[in-house]
């Protein structure tokens, strides 16, 4: 099988249809920092999530589980696995802690990074897909009543300029994309889709101006096409 996993950008692939997806923040694993600083046990996703506060004290998401149940079976030996990481490190963390070192700070970060996801591969027997940092949060758009100057709902309070954080964003895509060769893993570039000129989430691809839009055609399709070349080879 195929699966995402991640921050919630993950859950893009599971509400389009496109795969299943564990959305990892229930368990404080959906930066690249804590991924790196907690052992992460793929064969039992479902069972660590079903039982997080998270679910157990909210619930699972209607559009994912209309039951309130976790039902996302766990990833087994042979499957392909989407990590959609880094967007919370560039939009939260880099700013704020290295921001007079970000190139040092981002290709440090990553390079552990890849090389968590090839040890995955050999202790998990899968394959390991990293995707691209998604682009920056869009301003609020005026009139838009909230507390936060970046997207309209929900914790999207981020650190640095727009400028700032688009710079870490194409910095660390280039030395994503870089160093997957060298380290013998795919690279799911969706980046160059879904970000306009000035780095940000094109607004026709999201309705709160910080995730993708899963019922949006066009979007899908072309996300299905490029899956289809690089990854899958014929999957779709």
């Amino acid at each position: 099988m195929e699966f995402a996993i991640g921050d919630s950008h993950s859950t893009f692939f599971e509400q389009s249809g496109i795969m299943k997806s564990h959305w990892l923040g229930p368990i404080n694993t959906a930066t690249i920092y804590q991924l790196l600083s907690r052992d992460l046990d793929l064969y039992s996703l479902k069972e660590i999530l079903a039982t997080s506060d998270h679910y157990v004290n909210v619930g699972a998401a209607k559009w994912q589980f209309p039951d309130g149940i976790y039902t996302t079976e766990n990833i087994k030996q042979n499957d392909i696995v989407i990590f959609c990481y880094g967007f919370n490190d560039i939009q939260k963390n880099i700013n704020k802690y290295a921001a007079n070192s970000y190139k040092e700070e981002i290709a440090g970060l990553i390079h552990k990074y890849l090389k968590l996801l090839k040890e995955y591969e050999k202790r998990f027997k899968i394959t390991c897909i990293p995707c691209s940092i998604p682009p920056n949060t869009s301003p609020k758009p005026e009139g838009v009543i909230g507390n936060f100057s970046y997207g309209i709902s929900g914790d999207f309070s981020t650190n640095g300029t727009s400028e700032e954080r688009h710079s870490y964003n194409v910095y660390g895509n280039k030395i994503i994309k870089e160093s997957c060769i060298s380290y013998g893993l795919k690279f799911l570039n969706l980046y160059d889709i879904i970000s306009d000129p000035n780095g940000f989430l094109k607004k026709e691809y999201t309705t709160d101006y910080v995730h993708l839009q899963w019922d949006n055609k066009e979007l899908v399709d072309k996300i299905k096409k490029l899956l289809d070349e690089i990854v899958f080879n014929g999957l779709f």
